[in-house]
């Protein structure tokens, strides 16, 4: 039972990784600046997350091969969850790990326009 379910897990990567080629590069621009644009900024913020497990959450899945599992990704990712945000690791590969703006909201606009636009305060800690 246990190789049926591996095997069927294997197909249904194999399958998603081959359809990521086929998502169309998207017209829009991202609404997430990503956490390189927050570094100057926010830098001791910055050094905190580049050291978290966040940092590096698209790993957990590249072990167990799952780099292409839509069910997986989302909470791997930045964006996972809302149109122009993370695609797939093919169309959007500058989203994955869980970044800052996965709690502190879509940034780009903050990030070309810090004095007059503020994110959402930090999500996941309740507005910290």
């Amino acid at each position: 039972m246990v190789e049926m379910v591996n095997k069927a897990h294997a197909a249904y990567s194999a399958f998603m990784e081959k359809e990521a080629d086929r998502v169309p590069v998207s017209t829009q621009p991202s609404i997430f600046a990503g956490a390189d644009a927050c570094a100057d900024c926010h830098e001791q913020a910055y050094k905190i997350w580049k050291n978290s497990g966040h940092a590096r959450a698209i790993k957990a899945l590249e072990r167990g091969a799952n780099l292409y599992n839509d069910k997986c990704l989302p909470c791997h990712v930045t964006g996972g969850w809302v149109r122009r945000g993370f695609v797939n690791m093919r169309r959007t590969p500058e989203l994955a790990n869980v970044q800052c703006e996965a709690c502190h909201d879509a940034s780009v606009a903050h990030s070309q326009n810090p004095q007059k636009i503020h994110p959402e305060r930090a999500l996941c800690k309740g507005g910290a």
